[in-house]
């Protein structure tokens, strides 16, 4: 029986870990939105309750820990992975393009890196032959 072995390509691996690092982040920003909830000032400057920002912590700390478990599953090799990370890039881009065409005409030109950075995150992960052979063979 042979085994073959194949080669993490450079941009899954990168993927992988950027992923990994904004879920902990997540996880950070929802575990301080959690405990200092009752902060009056932060109240004030976020405009919303206790209620609101516990739910917004909680939600940020779930999202973090998916996307976490995500960012191995894609580090492994996992097809499901690469697809859930494109689409999500796929979404977050045309998100992004909506929000400056509807609200804000006349700054666009600032949120053109992370446009381009979503164009070709879900370009690479669901049309580039390299990530797709790479998750089809693991």
């Amino acid at each position: 029986m042979e085994v073959t072995v194949s080669r993490r390509p450079f941009g899954v691996s990168l993927l992988s870990i950027l992923v990994i690092i904004a879920g902990a982040l997540d996880v950070l920003a929802g575990v301080l939105s959690v405990s200092i909830r009752g902060e009056g000032d932060l109240l004030v400057d976020l405009k919303g309750s206790q209620g609101e920002i516990t739910a917004f912590g909680t939600g940020l700390i779930i999202l973090g820990a998916i996307a976490i478990v995500v960012g191995f599953m894609l580090w492994r090799g996992s097809g499901f992975a690469r697809i859930l990370v494109g689409v999500i890039a796929l979404v977050r881009l045309i998100g992004t393009i909506w929000a400056f065409a509807s609200f804000d005409r006349e700054h666009w030109y600032e949120g053109i890196g992370s446009v381009v950075i979503y164009a070709l995150v879900a370009g690479y992960l669901l049309f580039g032959s390299t990530a797709r052979d790479y998750t089809a063979s693991t």
